[in-house]
């Protein structure tokens, strides 16, 4: 697990804010990934049983909260020395720059003294190694790792392809020009309002392209954290395969 989580060291967000190799795999961009970077390694060490019970978490909370469930959660309820924090534990922050409670997880890579030593997902958008203190550990799980398991190095498997079989390809720049009808811009339009991004005037002729698509899109790419000439309510690439517009 611990070895897993090594070999994402490195990874960050490369589509706009919060997409990359990790969210793509959980199918879910645009979104905070610490924990489903502990969901992707978990899969791809044979540990999803013992670390995610057969489930996926994105939710710090309710992660820890699975912990609690299984008797696996141990609070900090005293420092680093005392609490019997160890390599292999998931564990649990809250960082008061964000939300109340749990809000951001990694897994202990080791300890010295009173600093926990961890690899953090979404660290300043980024997978990194991380030194902790007690101050700022709620807790942390221990999974019930199987022993029989082989503790050598485990390179994950690529995630699946952010375009899937049943999203609609990139159809190019040149596509959309005013005035140009098509169901793929209705299609398009039904998932920019599905990801709170509609800034259409009306429902009126969902297929064609206009103002309301150009404003519409310009938001989805704001939200990916595109800004200036990229954020321009023209659809690229990387946008438009993030924003899973079903095949018509």
């Amino acid at each position: 697990m611990v070895s897993a989580m090594e070999a994402l060291v490195g990874v960050h967000d490369t589509g706009g804010h919060d997409v990359n190799k990790v969210t793509q795999w959980y199918g879910d961009n645009g979104q905070p990934w610490c924990d489903m970077a502990i969901t992707y390694a978990a899969y791809h060490s044979d540990n999803a049983g013992s670390v995610c019970f057969g489930g996926k978490f994105e939710g710090t909370k309710a992660h820890a909260d699975a912990f609690k469930k299984h008797g696996e959660w141990h609070a900090m309820d005293h420092g680093v020395k005392d609490s019997g924090i160890r390599r292999g534990d998931i564990v649990f922050f809250h960082e008061p720059s964000g939300e109340a409670g749990i809000n951001h997880v990694g897994i202990v890579s080791g300890v010295s003294g009173d600093v926990v030593h961890t690899i953090e997902a979404n660290y300043d958008h980024t997978c990194t190694h991380v030194n902790r203190t007690a101050q700022v550990i709620v807790g942390f799980g221990r999974p019930a790792y199987d022993s029989a398991a082989p503790s050598k190095p485990v390179k994950p498997v690529d995630p699946p392809p952010v375009v899937h079989a049943k999203d609609e390809p990139f159809p190019g720049t040149d596509f959309f020009k005013v005035g140009k009808k098509s169901p793929i811009i209705a299609a398009m339009h039904s998932r920019l309002v599905a990801v709170g991004c509609n800034h259409y005037q009306s429902n009126q002729h969902t297929d064609t392209w206009g103002t309301g698509d150009k404003a519409s899109y310009a938001a989805w790419q704001h939200k990916m954290g595109y800004s200036g000439k990229d954020a321009d309510g023209i659809p690229g690439k990387s946008s438009w395969d993030a924003l899973h517009v079903p095949k018509v």
